[in-house]
């Protein structure tokens, strides 16, 4: 399971939930809470596994890989012990240099989304937002709203991800890309 996933399967977790309960007819809701505990049961066994060998349950690459100053340093940072981690880069960074790295991962996410999307993000983004305002406004009917919110959600957690992260390359683009073509 990829450092993302895990994240991201979390978040998107919760907010089922959330809207779940919002939205949803009681029973359905009931159905999504059962959904999310078989999918988590499934994943236990990696979390056993990250506990067993990392300390932590809910280890993954995406936190440490937060406090690393450039892309490269994600792919070795597990070479350096101990790993990097906020206090280790508030040491060398001030407020300032954070800020300036979460803006140039922004740039970067979206500059490298932007080329998945063969330049095309800037009429996407315009749609999606279109698209988000409609349904929260005109769309009445809440399984539809609930799909929607959720598809939107995932987009905005691989952008928050992926901002704050380090992104090296477009493949990384799949599921964002996904999630925004869908929406």
């Amino acid at each position: 399971v990829r450092p993302g996933e895990q994240v991201i399967f979390a978040w998107l977790m919760l907010w089922a939930l959330i809207l779940g309960h919002r939205l949803l007819p009681r029973q359905r809701w009931v159905s999504q809470m059962q959904m999310w505990g078989i999918a988590s049961l499934l994943a236990l066994p990696w979390a056993v596994r990250n506990f067993v060998l990392l300390g932590s349950p809910f280890f993954t690459h995406t936190t440490p890989a937060l406090w690393a100053d450039r892309g490269y340093d994600y792919w070795d940072y597990h070479e350096r012990v101990p790993l990097p981690s906020a206090a280790a880069y508030f040491a060398t960074h001030s407020a300032r240099d954070f800020v300036a790295k979460i803006a140039a991962g922004a740039r970067g996410y979206l500059g490298l989304l932007n080329d998945a999307l063969n330049g095309q993000l800037w009429l996407l983004g315009v749609g999606a937002i279109y698209a988000l305002v409609v349904v929260l406004l005109k769309v009445k009917e809440p399984r539809t709203r609930f799909l929607f919110l959720l598809l939107f959600l995932c987009l905005a957690g691989y952008s928050i991800i992926y901002t704050l992260v380090p992104v090296l390359d477009r493949r990384y683009m799949m599921l964002p890309q996904f999630a925004l073509l869908m929406v």
